[in-house]
Formats: C-alpha cells, sequence, structure tokens
C-alpha cells in the first residue's frame, strides 16, 4: 500500500560515523546519505535518502517503501506486516530506536496498489472523465491523473510504464500487454498537514494504526471518480470494429435497460399514437431481448471489484 513517503524526525542525532560516507555534502550544511534494505545491496537495489546535519537534532528520510523493500519489483505492493518490517528495518538502518522512527511526522506519502487484469481491461482508463473539484491531466490510454494542491488520484498503465523504465523492446512490450494489464491505483498525499484526513496518516505508528480506515478511505475516492459507465469490452469492439450501427444499437439497449421496459412502453404508447404503435414496441422489445445476450461486463464494475480484490490481499 504505502509507496514514496517523506518524514521527519525532529528529536533524534544522526551518528554520522556509522553512516560513512555521504554522497551529497555541504560544508557546515545538511548531509545526505544512502541507506539500503539489505546489508550487502547489489547495483541495481533501490536506496531510501537520508538527510541531516552534523551535532544537530533533526533526521529527513524520503524515499520509495515499497521499491526500496521489495528489492525494485515493480508489481509487488507492501501489505500491514511488511509495512512493519520495513519501519523496524529503517530504525536498524539508522541506530534508533524503532519508536522514534514510528512517532516521526509524515509530510508527504503515496499509497497505492497495482491491478491486474485481463489484457482489454486497460480500457478502462479511457472511461474515467472527472473527480470533483478536481484538474485532470491526462494522457489517453496511459494516464489519468486527478490533482489539486494538497493531493492527487492517480491511474496508469503499469505494464507501459515498467517496459519503458525498464527499456524492455516494442515487440517484447507488445508480447506482455497482449496477455495482461496492470493498472495503477494512487493517491499521493502532498501535504499531510493540509489533506482531509490528516490523521490517517500523520505518522509511520498512525500509517500502521489506520491501515485499515486508509485502505476503505483509498476505496472511496477510488468509487467516486466519475465514469462513463457505458462502456464495455464489446462496446469497444464495435468502435474499434468500425460497426457504429451495431454499437448505437447496444447503448440503446443498456438505456432501456436502465428506464426498464414497461416505462418505454407506456412512453411510446401515450407520446406516439401511430399506425406504427406496437411495430415499435416490438422493435425496442426485441432490441432489448439481443442485449440480454451480449456481453453486459462493463469495465468499471470489474475494475471496482478488482480493486477490493486487492486490497483484501494487502490486509
Amino acid at each position: 500500500m504505502v509507496d514514496r513517503i517523506s518524514i521527519r524526525i525532529s528529536d533524534a542525532k544522526l551518528n554520522f560515523d556509522a553512516m560513512g560516507t555521504p554522497f551529497i555534502g555541504v560544508p557546515n550544511g545538511y548531509q545526505k546519505f544512502k541507506i539500503y534494505y539489505n546489508d550487502t545491496p547489489s547495483i541495481n537495489d533501490h536506496f531510501l535518502v537520508v538527510k541531516a546535519k552534523a551535532r544537530e537534532r533533526g533526521i529527513w528520510i524520503d524515499g520509495n517503501l515499497r521499491k526500496w523493500a521489495t528489492l525494485g519489483n515493480a508489481t509487488s505492493d507492501l501489505n500491514k506486516a511488511r509495512l512493519q518490517k520495513v519501519f523496524t528495518r529503517i530504525a536498524e538502518r539508522l541506530d534508533l530506536p524503532k519508536l522514534t522512527v514510528l512517532n516521526g511526522i509524515v509530510t508527504m506519502v503515496e499509497v497505492g496498489m497495482n491491478i491486474k487484469m485481463p489484457a482489454h481491461f486497460k480500457q478502462v482508463l479511457n472511461t474515467m472523465e472527472g473527480y470533483k473539484r478536481l484538474k485532470l491531466k491526462e494522457v489517453k490510454g496511459e494516464t489519468k491523473d486527478f490533482f489539486c494542491n494538497d493531493y492527487s488520484l492517480i491511474f496508469y498503465d503499469k505494464l507501459r510504464e515498467y517496459c519503458k523504465s525498464n527499456k524492455v523492446s516494442r515487440k517484447s512490450w507488445k508480447k506482455l500487454d497482449a496477455c495482461v494489464s496492470i493498472i495503477r491505483a494512487e493517491l499521493k498525499v502532498k501535504k499531510v498537514c493540509a489533506y482531509e484526513k490528516t490523521a490517517l496518516f500523520r505518522t509511520p505508528f498512525a500509517l500502521l494504526n489506520n491501515y485499515t480506515r486508509i485502505q476503505e478511505h483509498l476505496m472511496t475516492k477510488i468509487n467516486s471518480v466519475k465514469y462513463l459507465n457505458l462502456l464495455s469490452p464489446t462496446t469497444f469492439g464495435l468502435l474499434e470494429g468500425g460497426n457504429r450501427r451495431e454499437l448505437t444499437k447496444e447503448l440503446a439497449a443498456r438505456a432501456i435497460h436502465e428506464i426498464g421496459l414497461d416505462v418505454l412502453r407506456h412512453h411510446i404508447k401515450q407520446n406516439f399514437r401511430t399506425n406504427k404503435v406496437s411495430e415499435d414496441i416490438r422493435h425496442f422489445e426485441d432490441l432489448y431481448m439481443k442485449y440480454r445476450t451480449i456481453d453486459k461486463v462493463g469495465y468499471v464494475p470489474a475494475f471496482k471489484s478488482a480493486c477490493k480484490t486487492r486490497l483484501a490481499q494487502l490486509a
């Protein structure tokens, strides 16, 4: 669940002798050190950045806990038990009491999950239209970023991002893309002190103690996105195939399903007093019956269900 994080520990001093040589150092200023999860890290292992001043209290920790603890595994997520071990490991690396780390102040945090679905379900990104009071930045078919000053709700094609960042060949990426889709959903709290649910994220201890509530909060955010719920694998197939007439029929049938066939019959009888009333009703009944036999699995319900399943796995 927890991804990137920034923590400030005000009441502790860093043991500079135990940290080794800083990779960035300013005379009489802040020194920055790298800490790795393993005692003997490999060249590709991720690190956290630790910043402090010599002979002064105050330590800043910044980095991606998920990548740090999973050694860069792109599709892994941290469950609660693993997150507890991560904070314990940070305390060991900094030679600090675990309670000191747990009581640090979280200034920024990202929580999220990777959702694996069938390949064509990556189209769910195209069903996301908006989010109340948030601006939208998007790359069509790849990323939807709903944002404001204090936080962002981001959805993106994780498989595509992984292949780009690791320079996977286009041919190999296409083969993977045809087999599975991995959508990353993230809530990025840029200013924890100003966020609507500050208490959930205020300290590492709060992250652990409110873990279930944070999961529920993330799911609430996902549910609050405005989705175009008429889109389904069938609809996209008709679009891609260029069969606009069939597409119109399917959307009309979905509309009938929403308002109810009895309401439609009554509306036709009341408002269309022609010799063709019974013929019109029969036409819409046939259309509705055809709808009942085609693929009605929409992207949005399947995506929300997959999100709930993934959150349960990360409990």
